[in-house]
C-alpha cells in the first residue's frame, strides 16, 4: 500500500518526482490518494474512489464508486463477500 497525500502538491512536476507511474504499473500494489483533484492525471486512472463527506447532522457518509473495469470487478467482489456470505 502506497499512501499519497497531495494536499501540499505544488505542481505536476512534483507528482512526477514521486514516481507515481511506477506505482500504478505494479499489479499487486494499492495506491491510496488523498486530494486526488490536485492531480487530475492521477485521479482519472483510479479504479475505485471513496468520497468522505460530513452530513448536516455531523455524521459521516462514504460514497464508493468504480472508475474502471478493474474497479467494477473489485466492488462486485466486495459486495458479494459482504452481502452474500462469500465469493
Amino acid at each position: 500500500l502506497v499512501h499519497l497525500d497531495l494536499y501540499r502538491l505544488r505542481g505536476a512536476d512534483e507528482l512526477e518526482n514521486l514516481g507515481w507511474r511506477d506505482w500504478l504499473a505494479e499489479r499487486e500494489l494499492w495506491v491510496a490518494v488523498e486530494w486526488p483533484e490536485r492531480a487530475p492525471q492521477l485521479a482519472e486512472r483510479c479504479d475505485v474512489t471513496l468520497e468522505l463527506t460530513v452530513t448536516p447532522s455531523g455524521g459521516r457518509r462514504v460514497t464508493v464508486a468504480a472508475g474502471t473495469p478493474v474497479g467494477i470487478e473489485a466492488l462486485r467482489s466486495i459486495r458479494q463477500a459482504l452481502f452474500n456470505n462469500g465469493p
